[in-house]
């Protein structure tokens, strides 16, 4: 399933952004798309700490695609490139 992240994805968008997410299927594929997302917070982090945790914390069933230089430094910085897959 393919989510077009809010922006800005912070903690103003968060309830937005967890109803799309419960509605997941168990087990199912998640692509993030991050084409209007400029920047992350602490906030949006987590948000998609929560997000992996729903489709069972695999690496190969969540992707953040569509990341501009800015989102992919800060996914780095954080090593979020561990933990999703960031083309």
């Amino acid at each position: 399933m393919k989510i077009q992240v809010p922006s800005p994805f912070n903690y103003t968008t968060r309830r937005d952004f967890f109803t799309q997410i419960s509605e997941l299927p168990v087990d199912s594929e998640l692509i993030l798309d991050f084409c209007r997302v400029d920047v992350l917070d602490a906030s949006a982090l987590g948000m998609l700490l929560i997000a992996r945790e729903k489709v069972n914390g695999s690496e190969k069933r969540v992707s953040l695609v569509n990341c501009n230089t800015n989102v992919k430094q800060i996914l780095e910085a954080a090593q979020f490139n561990t933990l999703f897959r960031i083309p």
